[in-house]
């Protein structure tokens, strides 16, 4: 199952917005590094220059002084004291990157000439044992613990401490974060909506082409790529409606101008004297008669669109045409209703109901309707008790004059157009006709009318 949306919009939406707030995390993560480096650079400062503030302050006092400054400055944050701690003079191998800055902040807190050396430095927090705390709850402080060598010749050891805080400094900006993302989202979202809005414009056009093809044409206006694929769009509708305009108008009156003769020759097998001949010939001008019926048809459910669109209560319109099968003795039960009227063109429904409640008493002894609201759409089951088909023959059925046992002889079931014809009038209202053989035997012809439609 793909986690992706299904709609272009919601995917573009998706990369760019993740794409955004993957960004988002990686300079989040690298201001979380800097912001260490430049906290433990900002508190060896601080440490320094109070070291630098005792040097000065020692170096201009007396000797006897020294002392009383010394106790005078001490606190828990600060603490002076003659001489170096033994072990001062040990290089101790590699240095840490703290060590190094501590030791340039004090080289320039302290005046020219003025001889150091920093002992120890090292983080100071307020409760180092939770990460959280450490890392995110508390601005750390630093130590610094160094000996100085004093013009005169005095050495001293000074601890200074810039001491840890409480932040919420990671509150402010997961805050300020969510603000600049949630303004990203949105001009992504609209800006986007922008983008596939027309694009979502050209599919339902082309979807009402292949329901309508007399709908209005598209307006072409918009982005000049909008405007090339609008008039696309327009010259391959003119195109379609005359094409099929030509060929509706060609074989309808192919069909038409066949009535005649077959007329005549009607007219002039009645006058045979053979009675054997005379039925052969009426029984070949009917089936004849018949095709020409059927190819009518046929055409008037190409050019259905021209019939207005208005509401339809189906339950009534099956149930007339259950009323006409039953005077022609033919068994006919209807379950279920339709919740309420559909959009559609009545006569086209009423044939294409009719071809399908026909192919079903033609090949069974009954038929079975069911009606159902399902899914935004009414569907419409129609089910026989004959042979049903062939797997391989399931769509082939709806070419136009096929017909399963190979033959259009119209005592075994018509011309071989009914199917077409039904098909052709449920695309055209934005459905489909389905068929699928039954577990227990026969047929079952489904007609989806969306409720859109």
């Amino acid at each position: 199952m793909s986690l992706l949306p299904r709609s272009l919009f919601g995917r573009i939406v998706l990369i760019l917005a993740g794409g955004f707030l993957t960004i988002q995390l990686i300079t989040t993560a690298i201001a979380i590094s800097d912001r260490n480096a430049l906290v433990f650079r900002s508190g060896a400062t601080q440490a320094a220059t109070r070291i630098g503030d005792v040097v000065r302050a020692m170096t201009a006092a007396s000797p006897a002084e020294r002392t009383r400054i010394m106790r005078a400055i001490s606190n828990d944050t600060l603490k002076v004291t003659y001489g170096k701690p033994s072990g001062s003079d040990l290089t101790t191998g590699e240095e840490s990157e703290l060590m190094i800055t501590a030791r340039d902040a004090l080289a320039l807190a302290l005046q020219p000439g003025i001889g150091f050396r920093v002992v120890e430095t090292h983080p100071v927090y307020l409760n180092g044992t939770s990460w959280y705390s450490r890392e995110f709850g508390q601005r750390p402080g630093v130590r610094l613990y160094a000996t100085v060598l004093l013009p005169d010749g005095v050495w001293i050891t000074v601890d200074s401490v810039d001491p840890a805080r409480t932040t919420q400094w990671i509150a402010r900006m997961f805050r300020n974060l969510a603000i600049v993302d949630g303004v990203m989202v949105i001009l992504c979202f609209f800006a986007v909506r922008l983008v596939t809005r027309p694009l979502s414009v050209l599919a339902s056009a082309a979807e009402d082409l292949g329901g309508n093809i007399d709908r209005p044409p598209l307006p072409e206006r918009g982005a000049n790529e909008l405007v090339r694929a609008s008039r696309a769009l327009n010259v391959m509708q003119d195109r379609l409606k005359r094409y099929v305009d030509t060929r509706v108008k060609v074989l309808a009156a192919m069909s038409h101008d066949l009535k005649t003769p077959i007329t005549r020759m009607r007219l002039r097998a009645e006058m045979l004297d053979d009675v054997q001949i005379k039925a052969k010939f009426i029984k070949d001008l009917d089936e004849l008669q018949q095709m020409v019926g059927s190819t009518l048809d046929y055409m008037r459910g190409l050019a259905e669109g021209g019939e207005a669109v208005q509401p339809i209560d189906v339950g009534a319109l099956i149930s007339s045409l259950k009323e006409d099968a039953e005077e022609a003795g033919h068994t006919i039960t209807i379950y279920g209703d339709a919740r309420s009227p559909v959009m559609g063109r009545a006569q086209a429904l009423k044939r294409c109901l009719q071809n399908l409640i026909d192919n079903a008493l033609a090949y069974g002894r009954r038929a079975d309707i069911t009606l159902r609201d399902e899914g935004g759409a009414l569907h419409i089951a129609i089910s026989d008790d004959g042979p049903g088909i062939p797997e391989g023959d399931i769509e082939r059925v709806f070419e136009p004059f096929y017909r399963v046992e190979g033959s259009r002889n119209r005592n075994t079931g018509g011309s071989g157009l009914g199917l077409s014809i039904a098909r052709n009038i449920a695309q055209a209202h934005g459905g489909s006709v389905r068929l699928r053989n039954l577990a227990r035997g026969g047929l079952e012809a489904t007609l989806r009318i969306p409720r859109s439609a």
